[in-house]
């Protein structure tokens, strides 16, 4: 399968408040004018849970965000990152 350019949002987005509905909108309005597919990463865990130790409890589980991000932003994709310690120091 060929890969294809997107605009990607990068975060957690539990909860999908105003604040991620806005970074949300913003990056479908900038794939459709550069005629690209809009695209989410998130992750599996909060990143928190790893660097502090303790689980956060979230509003959303990983599916139900996607769906979220899906159903209300039209954004068909949403993919995982594992967090892990790699993930936390990788350079920008």
């Amino acid at each position: 399968m060929a890969e294809r350019k997107c605009v990607l949002a990068l975060g957690f987005f539990d909860g999908v408040h105003r604040g991620h509905a806005a970074l949300l909108s913003r990056t479908v309005e900038r794939a459709e004018a550069l005629g690209v597919d809009p695209a989410v990463m998130t992750f599996d865990t909060h990143p928190d849970t790893f660097v502090f130790g303790t689980p956060v409890p979230l509003i959303n589980s990983a599916a139900d965000r996607a769906a979220i991000i899906r159903q209300r932003f039209g954004i068909e994709r949403v993919e995982f990152l594992h967090f892990t310690e790699e993930t936390m120091r990788m350079p920008w």
